[in-house]
């Protein structure tokens, strides 16, 4: 999806002989990818609580 995204961008790019199409695509995937990165972040920060508590008990 994010290929197709990049790829569809680059000819509007082509088209407009602008910037932005490829702007608007790099936030958007950046975004996702940030997203991503804080949801498997969260999930390790409470799998290392799970197990100090258990350790602990």
């Amino acid at each position: 999806m994010g290929n197709l995204a990049v790829v569809i961008a680059a000819g509007l790019v082509f088209w407009t002989k602008t910037a932005w199409p490829d702007l608007v695509v790099a936030v958007i995937i950046s975004g996702l990818f940030l997203q991503s990165a804080w949801s498997i972040i969260r999930d390790a920060r409470a799998d290392l609580r799970e197990a100090r508590s258990l350790s602990a008990a």
